[in-house]
């Protein structure tokens, strides 16, 4: 199946036939935009697939066995409350879903009182807190986030569904909350994390793995940005709308620059 078949279309007009229909308003068209947003992203969801194509992928290995860390590091990128950006995007624990590898909430730094972990977009994001929680998730930004959260950095791109899915399955999340320590807040460490048995990929298979995994892993990214704008744009026009400091025709400008 190529790439083209699997990811759906993502952008609409204004313009489009039935886009501003029935004396409905801009505000109204956002909030239309955003919910087909969500559909695509509920209904094209590639984490079954991509986890379908990392099982394939493992289990066509010749029989020598690595570990998680052959495919990924631990970042260990301090910010000292002084240093914070109070614009940097950040991830805290509750901004993570549980179960879901795609990442698609996030705020900002401001008004943070702690240290915190530095990451980059494509790192894979472990919560290590009650591991059993399965909060694990590809990050669509850079920022920081919580310091009970690892960051795991694929050490190439073509790895990055391979980390975020083997450090999401239920084996090792299950191995993970039996040895974890503390009594009320148990944490997971990379230390068992990083010796899990993962199957050694040759080369040719690891960019073979990465060019079908990746245009997946980058169109759900793409879906996660458009909504946050959506959102954003949302939240700025309707309190405008309906004061009466901005009329239809500036929103609907303002949407159409937005999606179209």
């Amino acid at each position: 199946m190529s790439n083209t078949q699997i990811l759906p279309r993502v952008g609409r007009k204004v313009g489009d036939p039935g886009y501003l229909t029935h004396g409905s308003t801009p505000g109204y068209a956002v909030d239309q935009e955003e919910r087909r947003l969500h559909r695509h992203s509920r209904r094209a969801t590639p984490e079954p697939l991509l986890r379908a194509i990392v099982e394939q992928v493992l289990s066509a290995h010749d029989n020598r066995t690595a570990t998680l860390a052959t495919y990924c590091t631990l970042v260990k990128d301090s910010v000292a409350t002084k240093d914070i950006d109070a614009q940097s995007f950040y991830i805290g624990f509750d901004n993570m879903p549980r179960g879901k590898i795609f990442l698609d909430d996030w705020g900002t730094a401001e008004g943070l009182g702690s240290n915190k972990s530095q990451f980059r977009a494509g790192d894979v994001l472990f919560g290590k807190l009650r591991p059993y929680f399965k909060k694990v998730g590809i990050a669509p930004v850079g920022g920081i986030c919580s310091t009970d959260i690892l960051v795991l950095r694929p050490k190439h791109v073509d790895d990055t569904a391979l980390v975020a899915l083997v450090a999401s399955s239920t084996e090792l999340i299950d191995k993970l909350s039996a040895s974890a320590t503390g009594t009320r807040m148990p944490r997971a460490s990379w230390g068992d994390l990083a010796k899990w048995p993962v199957p050694e990929l040759a080369d040719g298979q690891r960019k073979e793995l990465g060019s079908t995994a990746q245009p997946l892993i980058e169109h759900m990214t793409l879906l996660t940005h458009e909504t946050k704008r959506l959102v954003a744009l949302r939240d700025t026009l309707l309190p405008e709308l309906l004061s009466g400091r901005i009329r239809v025709p500036e929103a609907s400008k303002a949407l159409e620059e937005v999606v179209a």
